[in-house]
């Protein structure tokens, strides 16, 4: 998702920033476009990040914009939205729950945004950080508090990327891949010794566009030794499904897999199958 948002901000010119949530508290927004990268973490409670920074910019932003989204359980947020909010759904359960509960802000549906990745673009890349000025990257962004920070676990996966690709070389003994999730969204099915979660493996950050293609890079040249994938990672199966494999995907533990499933993959991707 990222790394598709990026391509599009370059092919559109756009002047942009990253700046740290406590950038956006203290700063005057009425002049700005502020623009929230898609995905399915916009639910819950007020107490989540991506909840607050929502409420905190949305009436001070000239305009706010949320790329495709999952979203749900967020009803005071949805709500308090003015005209000025621009809420873009990536599958119909999201857009009939915010559509009924945002009745001032814009809404409207679209494929998720990863849909419209330039594969080749992001494999053609090289990378422009190195793990050491990544590190050094990461320490100027903690003193200099206008910039996004990177995770420092994100940072320090740079260094371990060599060893940690070397220990999945098993793998590639069979044409087929299991990748289901390991974390708060994974569910009872059973999972095989040889799971690979590539979303948590490959997570080197978003902060920056070079980081956001490294993770991308590194998934889709995994991926690309495989005929066979299965999961109930979303964005990997997004990822199988543009390098053609053949994809079994499969259900988190919410709607938000099916649902994308039934909006933009069942019939745009015939080597896509939903596994009941």
């Amino acid at each position: 998702m990222a790394a598709a948002t990026y391509q599009i901000f370059d092919r559109l010119g756009l002047n942009y920033s990253m700046p740290r949530f406590q950038k956006l508290a203290a700063c005057n927004l009425e002049n700005y476009i502020v623009i929230y990268g898609g995905g399915g973490n916009l639910t819950g409670s007020l107490e989540r990040f991506s909840s607050r920074v929502a409420y905190l910019v949305h009436r001070r932003a000239k305009r706010f914009v949320i790329l495709p989204h999952t979203i749900k359980s967020v009803t005071p947020l949805l709500e308090a939205f003015g005209t000025n909010v621009d809420i873009i759904c990536r599958e119909s359960v999201s857009y009939e729950y915010v559509s009924s509960t945002a009745p001032k802000a814009n809404v409207y549906l679209m494929d998720d945004i990863a849909f419209s990745l330039d594969v080749g673009d992001v494999l053609a890349g090289k990378p422009i950080l190195s793990p050491f000025n990544r590190l050094a990257s990461f320490a100027v962004s903690k003193i200099f508090l206008n910039t996004n920070i990177p995770v420092l676990e994100h940072v320090l996966r740079t260094f371990r990327l060599k060893k940690t690709k070397a220990s999945f070389n098993d793998r590639l003994a069979s044409d087929e891949l299991y990748c289901f999730r390991t974390d708060g969204e994974k569910t009872d099915i059973a999972i095989p010794a040889s799971n690979v979660d590539l979303s948590e493996v490959f997570e080197f950050g978003v902060e920056t566009k070079d980081v956001a293609y490294l993770s991308t890079r590194e998934v889709f040249s995994f991926l690309s030794n495989f005929k066979v994938i299965h999961t109930n990672r979303l964005h990997m199966a997004i990822s199988g499904a543009l390098l053609g494999l053949d994809v079994r995907f499969y259900a988190n533990n919410y709607y938000k897999c099916r649902a994308v499933y039934e909006q933009t993959m069942k019939d745009k991707f015939k080597n896509v199958r939903w596994m009941e």
